[in-house]
């Protein structure tokens, strides 16, 4: 049965294992763009009029519970993340540190 479990648990880390530098930066482009544009429906935009506007009802939400400006702390910590790589290029500690300062830029 262990011998079973073996593959799992070594596919497992291997997924772990290959979070990169690229996905982080995927991650962050696709962050930005999301509470960017939520920050902008939040201060009086249409979603319609944005270039993501096939996700308006998801936009109008997350305008609907956050402020601009808690939106736009978002978009601040995504650029700080960013920033971040350069002097330690962990990409997964870069993420949590990023899902941390989210957290905190949301609740205000």
């Amino acid at each position: 049965l262990s011998e079973l479990r073996r593959p799992a648990d070594d596919d497992a880390a291997k997924v772990k294992a290959e979070f990169t530098a690229a996905d982080l930066q995927w991650s962050l482009d696709v962050l930005r763009a999301l509470f960017r544009d939520a920050a902008l429906v939040a201060s009086g935009l249409d979603a319609a009029e944005l270039p993501h506007a096939r996700h308006g009802a998801g936009l109008t939400a997350l305008a609907a519970r956050c402020d601009a400006g808690r939106l736009a702390g978002v978009v601040d910590a995504c650029a700080a993340a960013e920033a971040r790589m350069t002097l330690n290029p962990n990409p997964k500690f870069t993420l949590l540190t990023l899902l941390v300062e989210t957290a905190a830029a949301l609740r205000g």
